[in-house]
């Protein structure tokens, strides 16, 4: 007895496993070590046997060991990630309203075959189905999460925004837990079980929209803001070239008086006019304008991007020395380190 007791408290916990995978799946690309799965394994193989024993043998009511298990799993889980507090909460209470309407599930198919139980007497066949149902949400939202999720969590640095979907998470968890039926009997009475599906199945629905759009709607912002730093960039690239038209056309002209120029300075020098010749080669120094565009890298953007900035700079009478180092390909987008030095050199210069 107490071994069927303890293998249904197993699979009853058990579904801590998936729900740990899929708060890390999105994490792929801020973990702190490429050892995760080890980890994992032998921290999902230390609790969940441990919560099984302890609620077999103390007879603990049901979910008593619930929530202090899910801080537990929260504690594993963002140490093992270098991401923001907020994005851990997000993900985390996301999968979590998912393991509580899974719960509610399997309570509500037990109501349906036991009603004469209350959900302290869960069968081992609700059990076996709350884990089911757990393997099957990851199997549903393990390859978007780790796909789609992880681009938000990677892109998308917003921390006010990722704190505003804590709000909208919690409102599942809050509506799941408290109908989440105590005696079985209460949903074979009137439509009460009618109104417990459809509120679950609303539930469901709410976080697959909320995902959905949020997604969206930060996509949306990011592809926004890269369009208007890449604008900005083409703008820094059409002045440079438009200064360095200017430039072509003064040195043309130059060239083209050349051929004077030289005719007068043999002229002077053969008249031994030397008083006169430095002057004249001195006026036609400082008539020859400084190279307006100058190169800093090899890559044209930055390239372009650098000289504006150094060009105002000198206008503002501000002295201004730059060395760039770049070696082989760029680690991060163009857009992006071009929008983070930009915002550098346009402080530098304030």
């Amino acid at each position: 007895m107490i071994d069927q007791l303890y293998l249904s408290s197993l699979s009853f916990y058990a579904v801590l496993a998936p729900g740990l995978v899929l708060m890390l799946l999105p994490m792929k690309n801020c973990l702190k070590s490429s050892g995760i799965i080890p980890k994992t394994a032998l921290f999902l193989c230390l609790v969940i046997p441990s919560a099984a024993f302890a609620d077999t043998f103390f007879h603990l009511p049901y979910n008593a060991l619930s929530i202090p298990l899910l801080i537990l799993c929260f504690f594993f889980f963002k140490s093992q990630h270098k991401a923001h507090l907020s994005k851990s909460l997000s993900v985390f209470l996301l999968v979590t309203a998912l393991l509580v309407l899974i719960s509610d599930y399997a309570l509500g198919l037990d109501a349906f075959l036991h009603p004469q139980l209350t959900r302290n007497d869960m069968t081992p066949e609700a059990c076996l189905f709350q884990l089911f149902l757990g393997l099957f949400m990851l199997a549903l939202f393990g390859f978007p999460l780790y796909r789609y999720g992880s681009r938000l969590i990677d892109r998308f640095h917003v921390y006010r925004a990722w704190y505003v979907t804590l709000l909208l998470e919690l409102i599942p968890i809050f509506i799941a837990d408290f109908f989440s039926p105590h005696f079985y009997v209460t949903l074979h009475v009137n439509r009460v079980a009618l109104a417990y599906w459809v509120t679950l199945l609303l539930l469901f629905g709410w976080l697959l929209i909320l995902c959905v759009l949020y997604y969206f709607v930060v996509s949306g912002m990011l592809e926004a803001a890269e369009l208007q730093e890449k604008n900005r960039l083409y703008e820094l690239q059409e002045d440079q070239y438009q200064a360095f038209l200017e430039h072509a056309a003064e040195t043309e002209r130059l060239r083209h008086d050349l051929k004077h120029t030289i005719n007068t300075i043999s002229t002077l020098a053969n008249a031994g006019d030397l008083p006169a010749l430095r002057e004249y080669l001195k006026e036609y120094t400082d008539s020859i304008p400084e190279t307006v565009v100058r190169h800093f890298c090899e890559n044209n953007a930055l390239n372009a991007l650098l000289n504006h900035f150094y060009h105002r700079a000198l206008a503002g009478g501000i002295e201004t020395t730059m060395t760039i180092f770049l070696s082989g390909e760029l680690s991060a987008m163009e857009v992006e380190l071009c929008s983070v030095l930009g915002n550098l050199m346009e402080n530098a210069i304030r």
